[in-house]
């Protein structure tokens, strides 16, 4: 976790209401900061190479996205936390090295919580 800033979270998922429902939640929790949002794996990747957040809360099924992105968001320190509504992928993601896997539709605020345990577990 960075002093002073709390958990840095990049938030990637190609639907733009999602991404605005993530960022305000987590605007509301001040231990936690949005560093960087992505519509596209490639610009996910980017952001956490450049911004090196704690925390990568990605979409499983959108552009450039998938267990290539996890695995190359881990490589590069990040902690995954996927979040999608494709249950069926829920294995392969923790296979490529996602830290949790949360379903699109569970309780949003359990997000938060999924969040502060992955650094956690990290430190």
């Amino acid at each position: 976790m960075s002093a002073g800033h709390g958990v840095r979270v990049l938030l990637a998922d190609d639907d733009a209401d999602v991404r605005a429902a993530l960022a305000d939640l987590l605007a509301a929790d001040p231990r936690v900061s949005v560093v960087g949002v992505a519509a596209e794996g490639s610009t996910a990747a980017r952001i956490a190479e450049q911004d090196l957040p704690d925390v990568a809360v990605v979409d499983v099924r959108m552009p450039d996205g998938g267990s290539e992105l996890v695995r190359r968001l881990v490589a590069s320190g990040v902690a995954v936390i996927c979040f999608s509504a494709d249950g069926a992928s829920r294995a392969a993601m923790l296979d490529a090295g996602a830290h949790a896997f949360v379903a699109k539709g569970d309780r949003i605020p359990d997000l938060v919580q999924v969040i502060r345990a992955a650094v956690a577990i990290r430190d």
